[in-house]
């Protein structure tokens, strides 16, 4: 998935939460749905530090 994807995955486990009961836990779909979105963005997360310090970006951005 990419990061708009898991961005509208997390808004939409915020939304479910909203509009379910705040006396209820979060199900066991849900957390599980939560865990596996929350490991995706970590992973992007640390795409993008991969590519943000690549050597090779930053001479680009110090040329701009």
């Amino acid at each position: 998935r990419s990061g708009a994807q898991v961005l509208e995955r997390f808004l939409a486990l915020g939304k479910e939460s909203q509009v379910a009961s705040a006396d209820a836990p979060p199900t066991d779909q849900q957390m599980e749905v939560y865990d596996i979105t929350r490991k995706r963005l970590e992973e992007i997360q640390s795409q993008f530090e991969l590519i943000k310090n690549n050597p090779v970006i930053k001479q680009i951005e110090r040329k701009n």
